[in-house]
């Protein structure tokens, strides 16, 4: 099949379908795409250094600093009771984490018994998530000893 290339305007026989260009061509217009790529990359990585080195002098660290200040002189009520309800928040969150554990550690130990799943033993029992989901079919009851070698710790 035959073909016009879009640059240089020659006919040329056609390797694909979606081919437009001869190969001489295909091969320059491939190497101004890459330097193009590579010069927006480069001005790219130079910004980035050019505006670290900016902000990690000392005059905008101090600006930065007095600015968060005012901040917080400004807002200081509201970010105190802010952090106090996050607190209080996050302890409602971990009881009731530490009691959801509970009761599936004691109906998992109801329902397969309190002894590890590969050994047997009864001691320093730890229950074990196979690929963390939220199925008791995922867990496994295991001593300290096998749950480490399950870890290869």
């Amino acid at each position: 099949m035959k073909g016009i290339c879009k640059k240089c305007q020659k006919p040329y026989l056609k390797s694909g379908k979606s081919q437009q260009y001869c190969k001489p061509c295909a091969y320059l217009r491939r190497r101004e795409r890459e330097r193009e790529y590579d010069r927006k990359r480069r001005t790219k990585i130079e910004y980035k250094d050019w505006f670290n080195e900016w902000r990690n002098q000392p005059i905008q660290k101090q600006k930065k600093r007095e600015a968060d200040k005012a901040y917080y002189l400004k807002n200081k009520e509201k970010l105190l009771k802010y952090q106090k309800e996050k607190r209080a928040l996050d302890k409602e969150k971990i009881k009731f984490r530490n009691h959801a554990v509970k009761v599936l550690k004691k109906v998992l130990f109801d329902e397969r018994g309190e002894k590890c799943e590969r050994c047997g033993s009864t001691n320093n029992l730890v229950v074990h998530h196979k690929k963390y989901t939220n199925n008791l079919n995922d867990l496994e009851i295991l001593c300290t000893r096998c749950h480490a070698l399950t870890h290869n710790r």
